[in-house]
């Protein structure tokens, strides 16, 4: 057996759990997802998949080895991801009833056993040649269905509630009696080490005006800055610049390519293509859009894709490598500030100061779902988490919405379409204008800043007040993390800081 950690990527919520080190995980997988009762469809009806991967890294673990043949040692983080596998057949989810029967999952902390009742030893006795072996029992965990992003934190207190109340229970089967489960005496194993504070380690100043925009390089190693004066400077984490770009327009949006090879960046109504590491421009300006630039971002896991939005309420998508547009979005009717990427690598969200969120398919114009819409707010940033299905959306009132982005449990004709009216988690805090959200590369904690010159880190699946803020003296237009989750840059001013969290 393997004390692991389990992490759900929709609700964010980790569990300790033993589990058998020897299963595949073409069985154990499938078995997780029944037990956290993780939905089978997205909002559309295509069928999900779940793989598990390591949390910290991110590398996938492939599904015909098992756990100890992948080299997950105990006490390791898993995330079980979701994916589109296609449409879903009539009647029938993606997960084969046999599936279940060689898995053991045990709880290491007072929480129910997840396992199996009986054995092939005890049971083959039982069993008359040639009969269909039935299918094992997996124990009910009361309380702790995912019930989307504004539920999670309630439905784990429910789930704790309802083991301390005694509303655990086993389903009977073949005249076995009900039983509870023994809680194993074991050690927790801990996870990662939450941050508290924030320490200024440098402050770069080679700007003239305002920083509008922000992006690391994948390595961690480089930053791009770009400022209101047209101004394009990449340096490095000592402060020292490696190359200067001039640009016509405030540089108002920036994004570093996944492989680290390209930077885009929004001038005016431009979107262009650099080479950060020589200076020279890819393309020239490309003028797909009519009015201001407000975002570009890339699709995760190396796929080429960029997605750019404008104050002339258009949304594109673009191929990273010819550098032309591959399909346009047209359904907002209120000038685009925000885009992001889901982790699917396939779904777009983006915000526009209409007050309306969309949500759709980066290789059509089809919508997930309804379009979120939570008050006559202009929405002015958004982040999809880099796993899983939150999305994190800032607007003018300074209120953070989380949604589960992409499902959605009830819709309704509403006045620009079919909404989805899903009541968003409220994150109360800043008490200006929203500019900028950001996840941490491993999806659990996420930055804000605003108007307010305010920096706050949040743990947003389990508390509704921030690990700590952090007060700078200016309205923080940008804010990015670093690669390895330990650093945070903001633009404030002409300044950019770096905030070491420990």
């Amino acid at each position: 057996m393997l004390e692991v950690i389990i992490e759900d990527s929709l609700s964010g919520l980790r569990y300790p759990v033993e589990v058998s080190g020897e299963a595949p995980l073409w069985s154990l997988v499938p078995a997780l997802v029944k037990v956290l009762k993780l939905p089978l469809e997205d909002s559309t009806g295509n069928r999900l998949s779940y793989r598990l991967s390591l949390a910290e890294s991110g590398r996938e673990l492939p599904r015909e080895l098992s756990l100890e043949e992948a080299g997950v040692k105990a006490g390791t983080s898993l995330l079980l991801r979701p994916y589109v596998v296609g449409p879903a057949a009539s009647g029938r989810g993606p997960v084969e009833d046999g599936l279940h029967d060689a898995v053991t999952l045990v709880d290491a902390t007072a929480l129910p056993a997840v396992g199996v009742l009986g054995s092939p030893a005890a049971d083959g006795g039982q069993q008359a040649a040639g009969r269909k072996r039935s299918r094992r029992l997996v124990l009910s965990l009361l309380g702790l269905t995912v019930v989307g992003v504004a539920g999670a934190s309630a439905g784990y207190a429910a789930y704790r509630s309802g083991v301390l109340g005694g509303w655990l229970t086993m389903q009977q089967r073949q005249g076995r009696p009900a039983t509870t489960a023994v809680p194993k005496q074991t050690p927790t194993p801990t996870a990662a080490p939450l941050p508290t504070t924030a320490r200024a380690s440098l402050v770069f100043t080679q700007h003239r005006q305002t920083v509008r925009s922000l992006a690391w390089s994948p390595d961690g190693k480089l930053l791009a800055s770009g400022s209101l004066d047209g101004q394009l400077l990449i340096w490095n984490t000592q402060g020292q610049v490696q190359h200067t770009f001039t640009v016509n327009g405030a540089v108002r949006t920036l994004a570093w390519s996944p492989d680290g090879t390209q930077l885009a960046l929004g001038a005016g109504s431009a979107v262009q293509f650099l080479d950060p590491y020589n200076g020279t421009p890819l393309t020239q300006p490309l003028r797909q859009h009519t009015a201001t630039v407000t975002a570009v971002a890339w699709a995760p896991h190396g796929q080429a894709r960029l997605v750019s939005t404008s104050l002339d309420k258009l949304a594109i998508v673009w191929d990273g490598k010819l550098w032309r547009p591959l399909q346009v979005f047209r359904r907002h009717t209120s000038p685009l500030e925000a885009a992001s990427w889901a982790a699917d690598g396939q779904t777009i969200a983006t915000a526009s100061t209409g007050g309306l969120v969309r949500v759709w398919r980066a290789d059509s114009d089809q919508e997930l779902h309804g379009y979120y819409q939570d008050g006559q707010i202009a929405l002015r940033t958004l982040a999809f988490a880099p796993t899983g299905m939150l999305l994190a959306v800032g607007g003018d009132d300074g209120l953070i919405r989380l949604w589960n982005g992409l499902t959605c449990q009830r819709q309704q004709a509403g006045a620009f379409g079919t909404q989805c009216v899903d009541g968003p988690q409220h994150l109360h805090l800043h008490t200006q204008p929203l500019r900028t959200l950001a996840w941490s590369p491993d999806g659990r904690l996420l930055a804000s800043a605003g108007n307010d010159g305010l920096l706050a880190v949040w743990y947003p699946t389990h508390s509704q007040m921030p690990l700590f803020t952090v007060r700078l003296g200016a309205p923080i237009l940008s804010l990015q993390w670093s690669a390895d989750g330990q650093t945070i840059a903001t633009a404030a001013g002409n300044r950019v800081t770096l905030w070491q969290l420990s």
